[in-house]
């Protein structure tokens, strides 16, 4: 059997993907005062380079995701979800964040 994985370990990676999570929240929120809608800053983002692992979605609704490997499918590990009116969601394993990170 494989031992699971070590508390530090699992902190570290948190830590990691926490860090992810912030560095592509800064991107979004420095764009934010020069666009005013949801498509307009998915097409700004399409310009710009996205964080490491990082895929930007347009549709249902802009989305930086980055996704991970499984033993039988691909998952979401973090996502930021920007609604139209540019509020944002944080999710991390599908679990909502609190915003103040």
């Amino acid at each position: 059997a494989t031992p699971g994985p070590t508390l530090a370990a699992t902190t570290s990676k948190r830590s990691v993907l926490i860090n992810e999570i912030q560095e592509a929240l800064r991107k979004e929120l420095s764009m934010k005062e020069s666009v005013k809608t949801a498509q307009e800053l998915y097409h700004k983002l399409t310009s710009e380079t996205l964080p490491s692992g990082f895929t930007l979605i347009q549709l249902p609704k802009v989305s930086l995701v980055k996704m991970v490997s499984t033993e039988n499918r691909m998952d979401i590990s973090l996502s930021l979800e920007v609604d139209e009116d540019l509020s944002f969601h944080l999710y991390h394993r599908h679990s909502l964040l609190e915003k103040s990170l």
